[in-house]
């Protein structure tokens, strides 16, 4: 599979001057010829309109974040028929790389990268198995919702792909609960 570099400016509208400038490396989605499932891992409207009501209404602390370089932390997965799914890249235009016979050299990718359809589906799965270790609940109802019990405060989660939207009660101990979480 093609790999391409995606570029990112932030650019300040008040001055117009750049504020951050990244480049993330990333397959060529548009390339994949695989039937992966997609990620089911995206908060529909009800289940933000839930975590929101229940926060307002009981007066819950609400934390928003990123999960940092969240489908690297992921591994690709199986397919269909329990078969280990092999992925291999080229390198970045201008950072390929040959055999001494001239032919591209590829890569294997032994975690999910950006860029490829079934990376959410891949990190939805790790996503899981982390909330559930920590004996959160998934709903049946919203797959993206997930009720986490502590000992200090029941925190709720939403995800969305690779962000989190997290509330627990607004003590010190739901806050310490989600300041540790994120």
């Amino acid at each position: 599979m093609p790999s391409l570099m995606r570029l990112r400016v932030k650019v300040d509208n008040g001055t117009g001057e750049l504020v951050k400038l990244q480049a993330r490396g990333c397959l060529d989605g548009r390339r994949w010829e695989d039937d992966s499932p997609t990620t089911t891992n995206t908060l529909p409207p009800e289940g933000l309109r839930f975590l929101a009501g229940e926060a307002a209404m009981q007066q819950r602390v609400i934390v928003v974040g990123d999960v940092v370089n969240a489908y690297p932390k992921s591994g690709w997965g199986v397919h269909h028929d329990g078969t280990p799914r092999l992925v291999f890249m080229s390198m970045f235009k201008g950072f390929e790389r040959y055999r001494a016979d001239g032919e591209l050299m590829m890569y294997r990718l032994d975690n999910a990268l950006y860029g490829a359809p079934p990376s959410g589906h891949c990190f939805e799965l790790h996503l899981v198995k982390a909330f559930e270790a920590a004996g959160g609940v998934r709903s049946r109802a919203i797959p993206a919702l997930f009720s986490i019990p502590t000992a200090a405060a029941s925190v709720r989660a939403g995800t969305i792909v690779d962000d989190l939207l997290l509330t627990a009660p607004r003590t010190p101990e739901g806050e310490r609960v989600l300041r540790h979480a994120m």
